[in-house]
């Protein structure tokens, strides 16, 4: 192929100088993203390119030495341009050190055009290659298919640096002659001409996608407080159901609501109020793991969802919160407390169903005085393991709880007693075999329960009495599967005992056997023989 080599030169000058002028339009008042430092370095780019070009028009010395400078500075600046959108600290020390090394060492080679051009591609091999990395290892939150680009376009330079190297070096005829069309000189400067595209439209799009993903972050996070707005959190509460039903990894929600915060408002104004507002999400996140989802659910009232976390980590976790509120001094001398209310999540929950339970819970915690934790209409305690090394959390039974049903609400009991006695073994590190007997005598149990519930039920006329035996039957299917998983080691024991100690006993005692037995036509109450 016969290409006219300084007419590929001068397209890659043009395309050099539009580029840089649609950087720079873009971003010449603000470089943050490092557009108008790409610009400049495309502008040097171009230079460097002008003077290899004008060989034989100026002095060899110039157009040598000076193209190839040029040419190594301007991957310097387009390196420092990289940095800058990547939030990376410039290298100084690699700013200047390639071109000047560069200018050096090809002055000192003019008459050695084999050495000249592996000494010249080995520079831009390192600088390429630098930029390259910076790439790669940096952690990215927003699309890559402009990182992909640029990324392209530099292999593709590397590769060409190295085939010119080789051809200096095994046929050092191809690269005699700079402008002359021999197929090492054609093949490569195509080549680069298709780097050329690549790279720099590569970091405009990739400037293009983080931005974009700016706007999307921006829609989704509360301006005031930095939380996550409404419609991101029912998307995060609806993935975390999805695990908890696929795989069993438990999730809880916390609400909070900031006590008398309207009193705050009316007394120190409402910029008082938006400090409070912010200081406390700040407050909230020092309190949060690196996965949990804190959310602004409007006005002073935020929700927390906790991925992978059963009751009784989300009671710890809402108290941590409460309590570094309760002593916090913000500006001005004002104090804040707050209300939360938690829940679990249950396999068979649809997000509203969920929401309603923390927010009675919430609401009984505002109720009982404010400044204080409720979980979703569970009593519970703390015991002290053998050796009072720590306590461990434990269910308490309350007459509230009954159902009328002498042997209903026995079995419920026991259910409970055999359900704390997995909390213990749980939380003491007992040996697998134990957990397992356990789980087997508490499923038992259950099964047990569930025939005699049934019996009793339908004797009532309750009219959701089907779906109300649909639902034992998903609890023993589901309990099996946990159980099967657990003994597998495909779950660990928080999924495990989540499962088998808040939704099979707790949550279907306290929500759908009341729900039930208080729909229920009236029920002969049977003593409790046993099954």
């Amino acid at each position: 192929m016969q290409l006219h080599i300084p007419t590929m030169f001068i397209t890659i000058i043009l395309f050099c100088l539009t580029q840089a002028v649609i950087m720079g339009c873009g971003a010449w008042r603000n470089d943050r993203d490092g557009l108008r430092t790409a610009a400049i370095g495309l502008c040097i780019h171009a230079a460097g390119f002008v003077l290899l070009v004008s060989r034989g028009m100026i002095p060899d010395v110039l157009s040598v030495v000076g193209g190839n400078a040029l040419i190594a500075f301007s991957a310097s600046v387009f390196g420092d341009a990289v940095r800058t959108f990547l939030c990376l600290a410039p290298r100084r020390q690699l700013y200047w050190g390639p071109p000047v090394l560069l200018a050096v060492a090809a002055a000192c080679l003019m008459g050695d055009i084999q050495t000249r051009t592996i000494l010249v591609n080995a520079i831009y091999f390192l600088q390429y290659l630098l930029i390259a990395l910076d790439l790669l290892r940096q952690k990215w939150d927003f699309p890559r298919t402009g990182r992909n680009m640029m990324l392209s376009g530099l292999l593709i330079a590397l590769a060409v640096m190295i085939w010119r190297a080789a051809a200096a070096l095994f046929t050092p005829g191809d690269v005699a002659i700079y402008l002359q069309s021999t197929p090492v000189q054609v093949w490569s400067g195509l080549v680069s001409l298709v780097a050329q595209i690549l790279v720099p439209s590569g970091f405009v799009m990739m400037a293009k996608e983080r931005s974009d993903e700016r706007l999307v972050l921006a829609a989704k996070k509360d301006g005031l407080t930095g939380c996550w707005t409404r419609g991101h959190i029912e998307e995060a509460a609806r993935q975390e159901m999805e695990r908890l039903v696929r795989y069993g990894h438990p999730v809880s929600l916390i609400m909070i609501d900031l006590d008398h915060f309207k009193d705050i408002n009316d007394h120190h104004g409402h910029a008082a109020g938006d400090a409070i507002l912010a200081g406390f999400a700040d407050i909230a996140r020092t309190s949060l793991r690196t996965p949990d989802i804190l959310g602004r659910w409007g006005g002073e009232e935020f929700v927390v969802i906790l991925p992978a976390s059963g009751l009784a980590e989300a009671v710890s976790v809402a108290e941590r919160i409460r309590t570094n509120l309760e002593r916090h001094l913000f500006p001005g001398d004002l104090r804040a407390t707050a209300s939360l209310g938690v829940a679990s999540c249950l396999s068979t929950d649809d997000w509203a169903s969920w929401l309603a339970r923390a927010d009675d819970a919430l609401y009984r915690a505002k109720a009982g005085g404010r400044n204080g934790v409720k979980v979703e209409d569970v009593e519970f305690g703390y015991a002290p393991l053998a050796g009072g090394q720590k306590n461990v959390l434990q269910l308490s039974w309350r007459a509230d709880y009954e159902t009328g049903q002498d042997l209903v609400d026995r079995q419920h009991q026991t259910l409970f007693g055999l359900a704390n006695g997995l909390l213990k073994a749980l939380a003491d590190g007992d040996g697998t075999a134990d957990i397992r007997a356990l789980a087997v005598s508490l499923l038992a149990e259950a099964e047990a329960h569930f025939r005699d519930e049934e019996r009793i039920l339908r004797q009532g006329d309750y009219d959701l009495f089907d779906r109300h035996r649909e639902r034992h039957t998903y609890l023993l299917g589901r309990a099996r599967n946990i159980y099967n998983r657990f003994v597998e080691g495909r779950i660990d024991e928080t999924d495990f005992g989540h499962y088998f100690v808040w939704e099979l006993v707790v949550q279907h005692v306290l929500v759908e056997d009341r729900r039930a037995f208080g729909a229920a036509a009236p029920l002969r109450t049977e003593s409790p023989a046993r099954h």
